[in-house]
């Protein structure tokens, strides 16, 4: 499934900010792996 942009950075700003990624995962009901290949992605740029 594709997710918008505003949705990821809406995520890892939980993640970053609010919550754990096992805790965001389970908000946002999408999986670990998700979140931590979001992670990865954006600390390559």
């Amino acid at each position: 499934m594709a997710y918008s942009v505003d949705f990821r950075k809406k995520v890892l700003s939980y993640c970053e900010n609010i919550g754990s990624i096992s805790e965001a995962a389970t908000v946002f009901q999408i999986s670990r792996t998700t979140i931590y290949q979001w992670i990865k992605l954006k600390e390559k740029t």
